[in-house]
């Protein structure tokens, strides 16, 4: 059984894939130019594309990793917009100390208020004797009177 080869993406600075342009700008043909520095045809034409998309040559091979800078500044708006979307989600969600209903206790008690002084009550008399009254004791202790 044979082997199945790896094929390895070979990576190519920006400095060849702009000199690679240049060539076929300079009056070559791109099946030359792909043939002398053995790349593919395709590969040469998407390079003069993307070389003639871009106003600014060193932003027009950015390479891997490396974002232009239309594409970084949009990538951090998009994470400052996922970072304040989380944060108002957060504060969008009740806390747990948070009253739901009108029945459940406050968790920041108001100071009392003050109470004005009782008045007396007119007419009450013995009431509150009278309340306390309990009815003849069986086996009261000595010394209470019945």
């Amino acid at each position: 059984m044979a082997r199945k080869t790896r094929r390895v993406r070979r990576t190519f600075t920006p400095q060849f894939k702009k000199d690679a342009v240049a060539l076929v700008l300079g009056g070559r043909t791109v099946n030359e130019v792909a043939h002398d520095l053995g790349i593919a045809r395709s590969l040469l034409q998407r390079w003069k594309a993307q070389l003639a998309r871009e106003s600014d040559v060193p932003t027009a091979f950015p390479g891997a990793g490396r974002l232009a800078p239309q594409a970084e500044q949009l990538r951090q708006l998009q994470q400052r917009l996922r970072a304040v979307t989380e944060e108002r989600d957060i504060l969008k969600k009740p806390w747990r100390t948070s009253r739901t209903t009108r029945s459940e206790v406050p968790l920041h008690r108001r100071p009392p208020r003050r109470v004005p002084p009782a008045e007396p009550v007119p007419r009450a008399g013995r009431l509150a004797e009278w309340f306390l009254h309990l009815g003849p004791a069986t086996g009261a202790p000595a010394g209470c009177a019945q």
